[in-house]
């Protein structure tokens, strides 16, 4: 490999085993107990049916709903990172992205795909901290992002769903998330929060905030990057929307934008692994109190995740072609 070819993506450093197998036995047990209250039931006999019925052509728009939110996430990546001083080629961040993608898939939450991305960026550009610090600022966009989807889906239906409580919550996220932004809105402020924290960990602070670039972003920057959080999220509930409309499932579509946030919300808990089990329990909770059938809500949640992993398979493909580009042919 030439000094001028990029290095592949390097293996990022997981949890322990100890605890990658505590998440396994808790997506296991939930889904479990999700099958036993369906056989009780006798909901899981329904299910072949029902999956039979379902339409190619919802699951097909599901997909390419994933992959938009797949280019507006490298596309806010791409302009935090160059806030921080870091330009790199749209192509590059985006091979990365699909990698992390991959990884993501094995990992609890967005655990993998955020490591992956932040040490290959940290490796190539010799400026850790500024990677990861991107990655950081995208966290913020992106639970806004999510808050304003939930946001909007309460006055089409949605808040007869979540009742007066899930409205109130759905409205302090909003109002939470939204608090955050001047912080990385400006950057000049981190030094500041930083003196004020306990002394062990503003010794362990300072010199990392010292290496930050503290750049305040534009308007224009803050806009596109929390539109395209917005954006990104949306397409991502989406693809549950999608799954349910393939089911032919029996609820509106302010409802049905309802659980396919919640979903994407309950998948950001690291608690199981790769959303496993939270993801079909959300479904299930939420879409049999207007009416649906569990099996049909564990089928939406499945079906939609099934529909979001093209691009993790596409990115498990970049990973293995780098790979053989980077050894040497053997003799």
């Amino acid at each position: 490999m030439s000094a001028s070819e990029p290095a592949p993506p390097p293996r990022p450093k997981g949890p322990s085993p100890l605890v990658v197998w505590l998440k396994r036995l808790v997506s296991l047990g939930l889904l479990t107990a999700l099958l036993v209250g369906l056989a009780r039931t006798d909901g899981i006999r329904a299910l072949g049916p029902t999956l039979r019925r379902a339409e190619p052509s919802w699951l097909l728009l599901a997909a390419l709903a994933q992959f938009g939110s797949v280019f507006l996430g490298v596309l806010r990546w791409q302009r935090l990172l160059r806030l921080q001083g870091l330009d790199r080629p749209y192509g590059e961040l985006l091979r990365v992205f699909l990698v992390g993608r991959f990884v993501g898939v094995f990992t609890p939450g967005t655990t993998g795909l955020d490591v992956v991305r932040a040490v290959t960026l940290g490796r190539r550009t010799g400026e850790p901290v500024r990677a990861a610090t991107a990655i950081v600022v995208e966290k913020v966009f992106g639970l806004f992002g999510l808050a304003a989807v939930a946001a909007l889906a309460l006055p089409f239906g949605a808040a007869a769903l979540v009742g007066p409580r899930g409205a109130w919550l759905s409205a302090l996220a909003l109002l939470g998330s939204a608090a955050l932004l001047p912080v990385v809105l400006h950057p000049e402020l981190a030094p500041r929060l930083v003196a004020r924290l306990p002394a062990p960990l503003r010794r362990r602070l300072e010199g990392k905030v010292a290496q930050l670039v503290t750049v305040r972003p534009t308007f224009g920057d803050a806009l596109l990057v929390a539109l395209a959080s917005a954006l990104a999220q949306g397409l991502t509930a989406a693809c549950y929307v999608a799954s349910a409309r393939a089911l032919h499932v029996e609820a509106s579509l302010g409802e049905l934008a309802v659980v396919g946030v919640a979903i994407v919300a309950a998948m950001l808990l690291p608690i199981s692994a790769g959303g496993a089990g939270v993801r079909e329990g959300t479904a299930v909770v939420l879409l049999t109190q207007v009416g649906v059938p569990a099996g049909d809500a564990l089928l939406v949640a499945l079906l939609g995740f099934v529909a979001t992993q093209p691009p993790a398979l596409l990115g498990g493909l970049v990973q293995l072609l780098e790979r053989d580009a980077a050894d040497p042919p053997a003799g």
